[in-house]
């Protein structure tokens, strides 16, 4: 149990730090609402074939784009008079300067709190602070309960921090969700919207859209798609039984009628239980990610460039998640 406890958390870490996820006054609303219906191959393919992308980024009154990016995250596993309690929430600002040029700049705010009680031993853990991005460098500015943790990482750094977070992750199987495509999307090659309705179909994504004015698409996940989940957990560890209570996974995106991208949103809703030989274990997973044009300039703190305020930290050593991941 202090395994899958343990791997629990660090999903939920690792989840916080991939989606910029920290403080928010408020929930983000992810559902797009719409007039969605089941759109035919033929449908499907005028309103794709209608995307400009040269205008998806464009602000018609300036080169500049920027992004709002909104999100909380809760999980609950309760086994055997064991839990773990853990919930985040945030926001990140990302603006690009000039579409026409690479680079971009972005702050935000996080925070992430958990509890466990395992074999009668309660433990918490907080993890609050600022985050920021330039060009090269993701910058840390956030407090490790009562620990101060500052400094830059490179962003060449960054993608084998990440490797490891999710490899410890997908060592445990603790979700079943490590089974699961949230949309099984088939190649670039392939044209044909049939074809992918079909893909789509098969992997029980529906789909629906709505382009009465500008374009809305629905991805969601139906039951096909959750009980291919409950036969290859079940079959993949032998004697489990393996439920769903609550099932919700959508994916939404908007683009309004001059073309431009407005929003981009996930939304996932889900309890499940695992009944093993020895006991059975309760899961619940709710998360909002909500992704938003936005007009919100971003300066960054000077101090940010001061190596002695923000000095480079060594990837090899455990950050404030690492480190809780690790022990």
């Amino acid at each position: 149990m202090k395994k899958i406890l343990r791997r629990t958390l660090a999903l939920g870490c690792a989840a916080v730090l991939l989606t910029a996820v920290g403080l928010t006054a408020c929930k983000p609303n992810p559902v797009i609402d719409g007039d969605y219906r089941t759109p035919t191959a033929a449908e499907l393919a005028h309103a794709v074939s209608s995307i400009d992308e040269n205008a998806l980024l464009r602000d018609p009154a300036s080169d500049a784009f920027g992004f709002s990016i909104q999100g909380d995250i809760d999980l609950n596993i309760n086994a055997a008079g064991d839990s773990v309690i853990m919930n985040g929430e945030g926001n990140y600002d990302i603006a690009i300067p000039n579409v026409n040029e690479a680079g971009s700049v972005g702050k935000g705010s996080l925070r992430l709190n958990a509890s466990q009680a395992v074999d009668g031993t309660a433990g918490t853990y907080v993890l609050s602070g600022d985050v920021y991005h330039d060009s090269d460098n993701l910058y840390l500015d956030v407090v490790d309960g009562t620990e101060p943790y500052c400094g830059k990482i490179p962003f060449g750094d960054l993608v084998a921090i990440l490797e490891d977070l999710f490899g410890d992750v997908s060592g445990g199987g603790v979700l079943p969700m490590r089974h699961v495509q949230l949309l099984k999307v088939p190649s670039q090659e392939t044209q044909d919207m049939e074809d992918m309705l079909e893909e789509l179909a098969a992997a029980g994504i529906s789909v629906g859209l709505d382009d009465s004015a500008g374009l809305k698409l629905k991805f969601y996940a139906n039951d096909d798609y959750f009980r291919a989940i409950e036969e290859s957990t079940t079959g993949g560890f032998g004697e489990i039984d393996f439920r769903f209570q609550g099932k919700t996974l959508e994916v939404y995106l908007y683009i309004n009628e001059d073309g431009t991208f407005e929003q981009f949103s996930v939304y996932i809703d889900m309890g499940y239980s695992a009944s093993y030989p020895e006991e059975t274990a309760d899961y619940s997973m709710d998360a909002q990610l909500v992704i938003r044009r936005s007009q919100e300039s971003v300066t960054l703190p000077e101090e940010l460039y001061d190596e002695n305020e923000y000095p480079p930290l060594d990837p090899t050593l455990p950050s404030p998640v690492g480190a809780f991941i690790v022990h």
